[in-house]
């Protein structure tokens, strides 16, 4: 029998403990276990094994799915700064979720690095 879309949530919400209690432990701003499991619900296609939506839902509608695939493709890419400037932008802009930086943070460590970032420090000579 195969997991629920919510079972399969629930799971990966899990497995993100670890992780956030790393970051939270070495001081690093990061979303919390609750807060990862709304961006995962609004990110990832609901039939089958969640997945990454192709294109992120509208901002207004679903700002943690919206923020979490917008910066997870940016980090997995080549480092355009406009796609990463334009989250920034609407993050800053809403009060009633994480800053920016809870939301780059979780997603560089559930990554596992940041292929764009990297190419940032290259490029300028870091």
């Amino acid at each position: 029998m195969s997991e629920t879309h919510a079972e399969a949530v629930e799971r990966l919400t899990a497995g993100y403990v670890p992780v956030h209690e790393k970051l939270v432990a070495a001081g690093i701003e990061c979303l919390t276990v609750v807060e990862w499991g709304t961006c995962l619900r609004e990110g990832t296609a609901k039939r089958g094994t969640p997945r990454i939506l192709k294109s992120a839902p509208s901002f207004y509608e679903r700002p943690y799915g919206s923020a979490f695939i917008r910066l997870y493709r940016w980090h997995g890419g080549n480092g355009q700064l406009d796609g990463y400037y334009s989250v920034k932008w609407d993050i800053d802009g809403n009060d009633a979720i994480p800053s920016f930086d809870a939301f780059d943070n979780t997603v560089i460590a559930v990554r596992g690095g940041s292929p764009a970032a990297e190419a940032w420090k290259k490029a300028i000579g870091g």
